[in-house]
């Protein structure tokens, strides 16, 4: 019971860290074309 809560907390922070690191690209993607248009 006590392990797979663990691995599913596990699971939950990597993905969060995917979907952090992927808001991170998509920003700076939007505002490197934001700067590419001025």
């Amino acid at each position: 019971m006590v392990k797979k809560t663990y691995s599913k907390l596990r699971d939950d922070f990597l993905l969060n860290k995917f979907t952090n690191f992927a808001i991170a690209i998509s920003i700076g993607h939007i505002s490197h074309t934001i700067f590419d248009e001025c």
